[in-house]
């Protein structure tokens, strides 16, 4: 009984699957076509990714050389004026940090 009744079903989606198969191949064409798509913009992604990889400093990177920077604060040693000053021969005061 179960045989016949799977024969049955094979039989009927073999016919079936003549008439599917037209309607169907639209829609396979238009899915490759989605899925080419997807792909080439992966791609893209995966490119800019990269490109952002090698040309970007990390967060890590960047808060290093910020506490360099504020550690050694090179402003404090001398400025600008000073060192016009310096050239011309004019004396300079020393102004300390309280």
């Amino acid at each position: 009984m179960l045989n016949k009744k799977i024969k049955a079903l094979a039989s009927r989606n073999q016919s079936s699957s003549d008439v599917d198969l037209s309607a169907i191949e639209p829609r396979l064409e238009e899915i490759s076509n989605k899925i080419d798509e997807n792909a080439e913009a992966i791609a893209k992604l995966q490119s800019d990714v990269d490109n952002i990889k090698e040309n970007y400093a990390k967060a890590e990177e960047v808060a290093e050389m910020k506490y360099v920077i504020d550690s050694i604060n090179p402003l404090e040693f001398v400025s600008v004026t000073e060192v016009k000053d310096l050239i011309k021969g004019k004396k300079i005061t020393v102004k300390k940090k309280k």
